[in-house]
This record gives structure tokens, C-alpha cells and sequence, in this order.
């Protein structure tokens, strides 16, 4: 085990900083809370050259079994509450097959995260005995946990809790946000040179009557999913599927209600494990041409509310 950050003598004599050094961890495995005895360390050595400007070599410990070593780690938080040894921390020290194994792995997980949507994050986990690759849920997690604190709820599945808050999926408001976005982006409320990334499609003059908006933005064919997934191209599919009097909305409280309205009946509203459905033809009045024209006149313009739920 590596320790930094620990204090160090400044005496000239090998053996005094070495008690010193012993001293210096029993007194960490108190704070810790593990048993260790003299007979426990089995070498002490500071590492790089001693000077006596620079007191805070990193300190390599050997145990004599791996056990105490787990104690440590296991409890090594407890010395950021200590305030001698609040700037301390420890460390694995890795043989070269361990380095080159960690190594794998934290390739492993540059890899899986070039390829994942962004839902997902992989990390590098585990103690150092037993380090793996770890799928980790970034967006949809904290709201599982918000939610399952409130009284009375905590039973309920969690789409059932949404339900019952009409509380939308993180999964749902983040393609509502890009349409929001987007939208403004078409409105010229952006620089237009900021915003240089979107871009309308010049061919599209007209338009089939319920089928998409005269709108359209430009379809980019990325080679590289990280580009694949950028807000200029993962956003261009949704927004030429929206009808034209959602794209069309005259102010931005207008188009959230017409584009929640059209995307109420979508499964992913309230359940985050289906797919965001591109091809949606909605529940929206422009579905019906004879209600399009009462669509546009009424009195959605002046009202001020917000999405299904609570989103803004």
C-alpha cells in the first residue's frame, strides 16, 4: 500500500525517520480503526531521494497479509474527518501485471462509452483486489431516488410513481429540451453564426398534407457515433417528424403545449426503458386537417402553463 501525503522526519538518521515512519501509520490505523502491530509491517520505504525541504515522500507499506491492507482501504475515509490526517490518502501499489490489467480495463470502459448512447456511463470500480468494468445509469437514477422518498410512494413501481406525480422520464424531457432548442434556433433567438450547426433543408418547398413541417432541417450522415449522437444530428429525426402547426407555434409557451400534446401518448412519457419513437404520428389536432385551421386559431397563444408534469 501507498500512503500520500504523510508527514515526515526531517532527522538525518535512517532509523529515527523509519520509527517515525512507523509511528506515523499506527497512528492512520487508529483513526481507521484497524489492529496492527509492528510485527504487521513487514517494510517501510519512502520513495524518491530524501531531501529535507520536500518532507511528504509517498510511504510504501508491506503487510504481512493482504487482509490488513483490505482493512484500510475499507476505512480509509475516516481520515478525511481527521484533521492530522485530512490530507492523506491511500493507495494500491500494483505489481506490473496489475498495472497492465488496470490499464485493460480502463480501455475497456474509453471504449464502451465512445459506443453507448450516453444514458449509460462505464466506469472503473471495485476494490483493488477485484477491480471490473461497472455499467453505470447517469440520468435516470437520481429521479428513481427522488422519487421513492416521497411518503406513500416508496411501494409503487417506478412508472407507476411518475404516474402518479405526473412527473415525466429524464429520458422524455431531454428530446423535448433539444425540440425547445431547436425551435429557438429556427426562431433566430441565437446567433445565428453560434447556431451554424443546423441547418434547414433547401429542397424541401412543400410538403405532404400531416407529413412532417415545412421546416425540415438538413439530414447529416455522421461516420462516428460520437458524432452520431451530437445535438445537431440526433435532434434532426424528431423535429422533421413534428407536424406543421407544432414547428409553427408563434411563441415558445405555444410550442411546448402543442409539442407536449402531440407526444402525450408517447410510451417513454413515463416508462425510461422503451425507445423514443421517431416515426410518432402523435395525438395532435394536426392528424385531423379539419381540426388544423381551429388549431391555429385558438386561444393556446396566450396561455402560459408547461409541460405535462412539472417541466418547464
Amino acid at each position: 500500500m501507498i500512503i500520500y501525503g504523510i508527514e515526515e522526519s526531517d532527522s538525518d538518521n535512517k532509523e529515527v525517520r523509519r520509527s517515525y515512519d512507523r509511528d506515523q501509520v499506527k497512528g492512520i490505523a487508529d483513526v481507521c480503526e484497524v489492529n496492527i502491530a509492528d510485527e504487521n509491517m513487514v517494510k517501510l520505504v519512502r520513495l524518491g531521494k530524501f531531501n529535507k525541504d520536500k518532507k511528504r515522500r509517498p510511504l510504501l507499506v508491506t503487510f504481512s497479509t493482504p487482509e490488513k491492507k483490505v482493512e484500510f482501504f475499507k476505512r480509509g475515509g475516516k481520515l478525511r474527518e481527521n484533521i492530522e490526517f485530512s490530507e492523506v490518502r491511500l493507495a494500491n501499489d500494483l505489481t506490473r501485471t496489475e498495472r497492465e490489467n488496470e490499464k485493460k480495463l480502463y480501455m475497456k470502459a474509453k471504449e464502451l462509452n465512445k459506443n453507448d448512447s450516453g444514458e449509460f456511463k462505464y466506469r472503473v470500480r471495485g476494490p483493488p483486489w477485484a477491480r471490473k468494468v461497472v455499467k453505470l445509469r447517469m440520468i435516470e437514477g437520481v429521479q428513481r431516488r427522488a422519487t421513492k422518498q416521497i411518503p406513500g410512494l416508496a411501494k409503487l413501481s417506478y412508472e407507476e410513481r411518475l404516474k402518479k406525480l405526473k412527473l415525466p422520464t429524464l429520458k422524455y424531457r431531454r428530446p423535448r429540451g433539444d425540440m425547445i432548442e431547436v425551435y429557438k434556433i429556427t426562431r433566430g433567438k441565437y446567433d445565428p453564426l453560434a447556431a451554424d450547426f443546423i441547418k434547414l433543408r433547401r429542397d424541401h418547398v412543400t410538403r405532404e398534407q400531416g407529413r412532417g413541417n415545412s421546416k425540415k432541417l438538413f439530414v447529416q450522415r455522421p461516420r462516428l457515433n460520437i458524432r452520431k449522437f451530437s445535438f445537431s444530428v440526433r435532434t434532426v429525426s424528431l423535429w422533421n417528424s413534428l407536424p406543421e402547426d407544432v414547428v409553427s407555434a408563434k411563441t415558445l409557451n405555444t410550442f411546448k403545449n402543442r409539442l407536449d400534446n402531440f407526444w402525450k401518448d408517447q410510451d417513454v412519457l413515463y416508462n425510461y426503458k422503451v425507445d423514443f419513437k421517431t416515426d410518432y404520428t402523435g395525438s395532435h389536432p394536426s392528424s385531423h386537417p379539419s381540426s388544423h385551421k381551429a388549431s391555429l386559431e385558438s386561444d393556446e397563444e396566450d396561455l402560459d402553463r408547461t409541460c405535462v408534469g412539472k417541466i418547464p
